[in-house]
Parts: C-alpha cells; structure tokens; sequence
C-alpha cells in the first residue's frame, strides 16, 4: 500500500470524525502539497520583491540625532526565489549603524556606497538588481545639553457651580534640551501648546507636548497636566462672633455669641476641619452716641476655597465691659 493510500486509509476512520472534518484535512493537505510545489519551481528563478528593513542606531547615551532619521530602510530586490523563502519564513534582520559622536557634535554621514554593502551583506544576497530608499543617511547630532524651565500655557474654566480646588499639577517643571553649543545658549526655557478648556466638569488630565525649538531635541517632549475641579456644595455653620480693634480695658460681650454662616465649599472639604471662617465686630464701626445697642457682622475671614461666604443675620446686640 502506497503511503497516500494509507493516509487516506486514515482520513476515513471513524475516529477521524464528520465528513466536513475529513473535507477540512483533505483541503489543508493539498494546499501543502501546492505550496511544496510552488516552492519547488520558484526556488530557482529571479523574483523582484520589497523588504522593510528597521534600522537601530548605536549613539552615545549622551548624544542625540538633531535632525530626523528613518527608522526602516525599504530595500527593492531581484533575487532568486530561495532568497525570498527564507525571508518569508524568517524574522527580517535589523540594521545595526554605529555612531561616532567623539567630537561632541557634527554631521553622521552613511552614503549610498556603505549603506548598500552594509544591506548586501546583512541579507546574506547576491541580487541582480537592488534599490535602497533612502539611498543614503545624513543627520546632525550633539553630546551637548542643559536643564532648562517649563512655562506652561493653560488655561482651565470650571463650569458653574465647579471650582478649581488646588495648585495645577504638573508631571516635571523643568526638560533636557540637546542642541549644538551655539543653539544650546540661547535656550532658557521651552513652552508647552496652548491648552484651553472650558466648562470643565471634572478634574482635567492631559498630556501637553512641548513645543518644538528648532535645531533642538527636548526630552521629554510631553508633560502630564492635573487641574483639580470639583463640585460646589451648600455648608451653614455656626461660628462665634469676636471684637476688633478693641481699646485696652474693654471688652464686649455680643448677643447671640455665635452666628450661623451660609458659604460654598469644594465638596471634599464639605465635611473637613479644613479652611476658616471668622465673624468679627469692629469696634471703630460702633456708633456709641446712638441708643441702640446694635453692631454691624463682617466676614473677618474666609479660606479662599470657600465662595460666597455670607452671614444669616448682619448685625447682633452688645454690651460693653470695663476691666
């Protein structure tokens, strides 16, 4: 019995299954064998195909490209058909470049001569034709850099009834420019872009790229921006009623002692001991020739967290006491 008869043999075994399941094998062995045979009669002719080959490239931890380079080189070739099998089984290589940065700062020059050798020989092709884009690699590069100031450009809006609760939050206050040295000195300090948000809602959490210097790589090149917006809730409380500018020898007792005050909070300090009011009585605003006992309540002070701080009632009865 030849060996197709016995795997057929095989397919048809109960074990195997339904007929659809035996159909399903039938198929994926034919394909096989068709691509065993397309194998076999293209691995010897001349074939043209693309390849995207990435290119890593070997600086200095110092050093930095000031000027883009490409990150794949795409490499047009004619070769015989086992080349493009291999490559079609295998990882595609990478391009390794090494970088000279000894001088500090300068131009890196890869021409079409070195980077075709160096494409030839990592492939491991012998090609009739080849066409590398692009033909050759040139960037500026430096070791040179400083720390410098991150002025952010924000502006963030609560909407009514919201309030910004808390300093802007920012992931870094200071970035790494490289440059040439000429360049480096005349960097001080980069911008982020222009943020604008109204009608916020909830805290606001971005990610603001710094805008770009020319002949300069800032690193790194986004921050992250918190804005804190919370929701406006309603507190009355009870706060006592104290003098000012009382005069030695006298003080004053007031009636009621104690005052309830309507103001607005963030809402996570609705319920915290956080944040102050005081009422207070001037005394140089007492108006002792009248025969009313009656003195005006001011907001003495109030947390600039709290908005619309109000006492329930402007003015409360005194007496006068003398030590």
């Amino acid at each position: 019995m030849s060996f197709w008869s016995e795997k057929y043999r095989q397919l048809k075994h109960p074990r195997i299954g339904s007929n659809r399941t035996r159909s399903i094998l039938l198929y994926l062995s034919f394909v096989v064998i068709s691509a065993a045979f397309w194998a076999f009669l293209t691995a010897g002719e001349y074939m043209t195909r693309s390849i995207e080959i990435p290119v890593e490239y070997r600086l200095p931890a110092s050093a930095r490209f000031l000027t883009p380079v490409p990150d794949t080189i795409t490499v047009t070739i004619k070769e015989r058909g086992r080349f493009f099998l291999r490559a079609m089984f295998g990882q595609v290589p990478r391009l390794t470049i090494a970088v000279d940065a000894a001088e500090g700062e300068g131009t890196f020059k890869y021409d079409a001569a070195h980077l075709r050798k160096a494409i030839v020989r990592l492939l491991g092709a012998q090609p009739q034709e080849i066409i590398i884009l692009p033909e050759s690699i040139t960037a500026r590069y430096s070791e040179h850099s400083k720390r410098v100031p991150v002025k952010y450009d924000i502006v963030a809006t609560p909407a009514a009834t919201f309030v910004q609760n808390g300093f802007v939050e920012h992931s870094t206050d200071s970035v790494i420019v490289f440059a040439d040295s000429k360049t480096l000195k005349q960097i001080n300090e980069v911008y982020t872009y222009h943020v604008k948000e109204t009608d916020l809602r909830d805290t606001l959490r971005r990610t603001v790229h710094i805008s770009p210097v020319k002949g300069a790589v800032v690193e790194p090149s986004s921050v992250a921006v918190v804005v804190p917006i919370e929701k406006l809730r309603p507190v009355t409380k009870t706060v006592p009623v104290v003098v000012r500018n009382a005069p030695p020898g006298v003080s004053i007792v007031f009636f009621p002692a104690s005052v309830d005050v309507h103001y607005y909070a963030p809402e996570s300090l609705v319920r915290s001991t956080d944040g102050v009011v005081t009422l207070v009585v001037d005394y140089n605003t007492i108006d002792l020739t009248t025969a009313g006992n009656k003195a005006a309540v001011q907001v003495g002070e109030a947390s600039g967290v709290f908005h619309d701080v109000t006492p329930m009632t402007d003015s409360v009865e005194y007496i006068i006491e003398k030590k």
